[in-house]
């Protein structure tokens, strides 16, 4: 949904929505270990994984063939990303990252996550009073693993005017996100994850909420090599207590590889980023680590060159930075994981 305030201030720009959604005016609301090589597969496994690719692909069809007028505006605080290490290698994820910041990326990946628990704390100060933070915890138990996350997008002092100009005062818009994720590893290169995700929205008096499905599938054929797929927000949409409309959420679809030069200690992630009714993206990054300890990374995201670091305090804790752009300025993000 995309706010126009009538006035000094127009939201729409410091939240970058889409100029062609819905909108209101103030006075008046609308609204380690690796787990093998390859192995062969069982009759029925292999019709399991067959079916289940397809039932993805469908869904997908059957969303990218709706167009919504508030697409690309909903929720769009989704696109930003959640952990340091993706946003610096360009916004990859969904290949690849095992921790608790799967749930954003694809929740398949859970079940790889080695040690069994991981927690990641992650905060973004961004220009024109916005900002952005993330918790996530995953814990794993043999081939199953669960995982919760809960994000926030705030926009803070936006001026309240009448169609004059005058100034009425300020209030602020709130958005959260929070997942509730399970992964399944069926063989050692095979995996699955569902996420299920309930949105919510309060700006000014209104509120919205809404639930969506988040499918994620992960592949890794070598021990070099991992391939995700991720559809993400299915079904979903934000409700607003006033009954003036319903804003759908648009869906997105990542697929992506990671190929890993352990030897090196070079790892690179391509990724495409279809998000419904706009235009698809490459997204592409690269990381390099010193011994384990001390890393950087440098990548392509939809708005231009992003770049990061990982210093990694011992075997169980670990800080990341990332800078990258969104179109409205810099953004500095930290994230702190802590694995055991």
């Amino acid at each position: 949904m995309k706010y126009r305030l009538w006035g000094l201030v127009d939201l729409e720009s410091r939240m970058g929505l889409d100029s062609s959604a819905p909108h209101f005016e103030v006075d008046k609301v609308k609204g380690g270990k690796t787990f093998g090589k390859r192995a062969g597969y069982g009759g029925a496994l292999l019709k399991t994984a067959i079916v289940l690719v397809l039932i993805v692909f469908a869904t997908v069809a059957s969303f990218a063939d709706t167009t919504s007028d508030s697409a690309g505006g909903a929720a769009a605080f989704l696109k930003i990303g959640v952990s340091a290490r993706g946003v610096g290698m360009g916004g990859i994820g969904v290949a690849d990252f095992s921790g608790a910041d799967s749930v954003y990326w694809n929740p398949a990946n859970i079940a790889y996550q080695e040690p069994k628990q991981d927690m990641i704390s992650t905060s973004c100060n961004m220009p024109l009073d916005r900002s952005y933070k993330f918790f996530g915890f995953s814990t794993r138990v043999g081939k199953l693993a669960y995982a919760i996350g809960w994000g926030r997008f705030e926009v803070d002092d936006i001026l309240r005017t009448d169609n004059n100009g005058n100034i009425l005062g300020t209030f602020d818009d709130k958005e959260d996100a929070i997942w509730l994720s399970a992964g399944y590893r069926f063989r050692s290169d095979v995996a699955f994850g569902v996420s299920l995700k309930f949105l919510n929205q309060d700006v000014y008096t209104y509120s919205a909420d809404g639930v969506g499905v988040d499918l994620g599938i992960a592949y890794k054929p070598t021990d070099r090599l991992s391939l995700g797929l991720s559809v993400s927000n299915i079904g979903a949409e934000l409700d607003w207590d006033d009954k003036s409309e319903n804003d759908d959420v648009p869906v997105y679809v990542r697929f992506g590889l990671v190929y890993d030069k352990a030897e090196y200690g070079l790892k690179f992630g391509l990724e495409v980023l279809k998000i419904e009714d706009e235009d698809a993206e490459v997204l592409a990054g690269v990381e390099k680590s010193f011994k384990d300890r001390f890393s950087i990374r440098l990548g392509k995201n939809q708005n231009g060159v992003t770049a990061g670091a990982r210093i990694k305090i011992n075997d169980q804790l670990k800080l990341d930075y990332a800078y990258a752009e969104d179109g409205l300025g810099n953004l500095h993000r930290v994230s702190v994981g802590w694995s055991w």
